[in-house]
């Protein structure tokens, strides 16, 4: 073996080395990336349950809403319904 072939050993091997030790950070980086996107995905899963329990307090609050509304125009109609009929009475007692 020539030096010059040595010599083009010697590169080829330090190349290697070099690509070896990219790889090894490359692997890090995609480890690294692999935890975060974990945990953007438990962060995500914890969000859609407490929007699932927002979402049940909102309905529950709106229902809570609508027989409020309904209640009061119930009074209003019976109110209404009363004084009618109470104007009708002094109107046939007179």
């Amino acid at each position: 073996m020539n030096e010059g072939s040595a010599e083009r050993c010697l590169v080829a091997i330090e190349r290697h080395e070099q690509q070896i030790k990219s790889l090894f950070r490359k692997q890090e980086e995609l480890t690294q990336l692999t935890r975060s996107v974990n945990e953007l995905a438990l962060s995500v899963r914890g969000l859609v349950e407490n929007m699932s329990s927002m979402d049940g307090r909102l309905k529950q609050i709106e229902e809570e809403k609508r027989s409020r509304a309904h209640t009061v125009w119930a009074c209003l109609v019976t109110g209404a319904l009363g004084a009618l009929l109470s104007y009708l009475a002094a109107a046939l007692l007179h």
